[in-house]
């Protein structure tokens, strides 16, 4: 499967459904983080199109609508995008000893 579509997928079901000023009853929008461009993606929760890119830092990851849905707040990872650790037999993380 398509790491973006993966991202998408995972944004859809983070799905953070925030008030707007639309007049519309109803009205959502949809938050997708993208963690290799560093962005947020705005999508109309109406007819699903992109309404805004915005520019939000390194790797984005987290992210979560103010209770009274005024406000979205984003977390940043900030360290590189590495492939998860080796596990042993028992499912444990094997991490290498660094040598020097």
């Amino acid at each position: 499967m398509n790491i973006y579509f993966r991202q998408w997928v995972l944004g859809l079901v983070l799905l953070c459904a925030a008030s707007t000023n639309s007049p519309a009853a109803g009205a959502y929008q949809i938050f997708i983080s993208n963690e290799k461009s560093g962005d947020l993606t705005v999508i109309s929760g109406d007819d699903f199109k992109v309404v805004a890119t915005i520019p939000v830092g390194k790797r984005p990851r987290g992210i979560r609508v103010s209770p009274d849905g005024k406000t979205v707040y984003v977390a940043l990872s900030g360290t590189p995008i590495s492939p998860p650790p080796k596990l042993d037999a028992n499912g444990n993380p094997i991490f290498e000893k660094r040598q020097g």
